[in-house]
């Protein structure tokens, strides 16, 4: 076979496979083909299953700083006084009850002492009130002037007073009963004497009497004159008239001894009507005394300032001896430094519309590296019903607490975290599909377009 015709024998045989590969498919490029789409039906369908089942939470972010849950204990004075000594400084650790600074504390005591004084002097009154209301012999005393007497002078001195009156208005009272009574038994005794000579005198007038009528039988039968008739009728009227007379005195004597003792009971009464007004007085001067000492106390106590919990230092002021403060002007706070921290952040008006309590939250403190400490969970627990102005911004805000999880240690991730320190709050909201993100304005186009028509 010559080389012209196996070249025609070559290029015919190419020439029919060509032909038939034209006629039956490729295998390999129908596989790749179908890969292709089966790959792309399983990743739309992917996104597809991502975008309607994958939740994705949206947040509010807020700004704030740590704070202790009760919050930070503000400590004030009701009253403008001076300062006498200051024993904190900022940043000092405080005990509960631990005294912070001295206010001048001169008037307050002064007051205490006039009070005290009165008080105990008004106590040492009503006793001997009482002893002459019920005539007893010596006063009794009460048990709280019985204790002061050997200590304190001016209990001793009152008391001393109070005895020498009881004393001297006693033997007042008991001289004029003397006086009394025996003026009243000299006027009995004078009745008495008149009352005898009385008796005399009856006997004369029933002798001239007597003397009289004979007289006068002797007159009828001419046997006696009548000048002799007429003196003893002269004699009988001057007998019967200082009869009347010692009548009169001896009704005299009984009525002045009748108004003696009268006098002396009711000078009797009046005292004893004067001693129990006193008394009530003096009654109600010693519960309002006592009162206004409590209440002197209370702020005498005050004048000494104390820490209302226990907790650190902070000064609202550079303070020092002999300045002035204000009434109800803040001195300084106690943070207290036993007490869980919560996370107390600032909420934009705009987002308050999606924040409730109960709300999961993710809490960074910007004062470390993100990266070491991470996030803290917490919990949304209050926000505040209406915006609350910054003082020093004049920006209106929402206020929100986050109780965190695990703060009442004080430590994350072995660092110290402490009130004031500076947060990034992350709160998250309720979860929505990407299909939800996609499908919501449409819905809301398409509702607008059918309240349109």
């Amino acid at each position: 076979m010559t080389d012209t015709t196996m070249n025609t024998y070559k290029t015919k045989t190419m020439t029919s496979i060509g032909a038939l590969r034209a006629l039956v498919p490729d295998t390999r490029v129908s596989g790749l083909l179908a890969g292709g789409f089966m790959v792309l039906a399983v990743g739309f369908g992917g996104m597809t299953a991502w975008a309607a089942l994958a939740p994705l939470h949206s947040a509010v972010m807020a700004s704030g700083a740590l704070a202790p849950e009760t919050g930070r204990k503000i400590v004030k004075h009701t009253e403008t006084a001076q300062i006498e000594e200051i024993l904190v400084k900022e940043g000092d650790t405080v005990k509960a009850g631990q005294v912070l600074m001295r206010l001048d504390s001169t008037e307050a005591a002064t007051r205490l002492q006039v009070l005290s004084t009165s008080w105990l002097e008004t106590q040492a009154l009503e006793a001997r009130l009482t002893a002459e209301l019920f005539e007893q012999p010596a006063i009794e005393w009460p048990e709280e002037l019985i204790r002061r007497r050997g200590s304190d002078r001016t209990v001793e001195k009152l008391m001393g007073n109070q005895e020498t009156l009881f004393q001297v208005r006693r033997n007042q009272l008991d001289t004029e009963a003397k006086l009394t009574k025996e003026r009243v038994a000299t006027l009995r005794e004078e009745g008495k004497s008149l009352q005898e000579q009385r008796k005399f005198l009856a006997r004369e007038i029933q002798l001239i009497e007597d003397d009289l009528r004979i007289t006068q039988g002797l007159l009828s039968r001419g046997n006696a004159t009548r000048t002799k008739l007429v003196e003893q009728q002269k004699e009988e009227a001057q007998l019967k008239g200082r009869d009347r007379e010692l009548e009169a005195r001896i009704a005299q004597a009984n009525q002045a001894a009748v108004d003696a003792e009268g006098d002396l009971l009711r000078r009797r009464n009046d005292f004893r009507e004067k001693v129990l007004v006193d008394l009530e007085k003096s009654r109600g001067d010693v519960i309002r005394l006592a009162e206004q000492i409590r209440d002197a106390a209370n702020r005498l106590e005050t004048r000494a300032i104390k820490a209302p919990d226990a907790g650190t230092v902070v000064m609202h002021s550079h303070w020092a001896a002999g300045g002035t403060i204000t009434a109800n002007e803040p001195i300084l706070d106690i943070i207290p430094d036993d007490r869980a921290l919560l996370a107390e952040v600032k909420v934009q008006p705009k987002d308050i519309k999606s924040l409730t309590v109960d709300l999961p939250v993710k809490v960074q403190l910007t004062a470390y590296d993100s990266r070491v400490v991470g996030s803290l969970d917490g919990t949304v627990t209050y926000v505040s019903a209406d915006r609350v102005m910054d003082p020093i911004t004049r920006q209106e805000s929402y206020i929100a607490r986050i109780k965190l999880k695990d703060s009442d240690s004080h430590q994350v991730h072995n660092l110290t975290i402490k009130p004031g320190m500076p947060v990034e709050a992350r709160i998250l909201l309720s979860a929505r599909t990407p299909l939800d993100y996609l499908v919501q304005p449409l819905s809301h186009s398409y509702v607008k377009a059918f309240i349109q028509e």
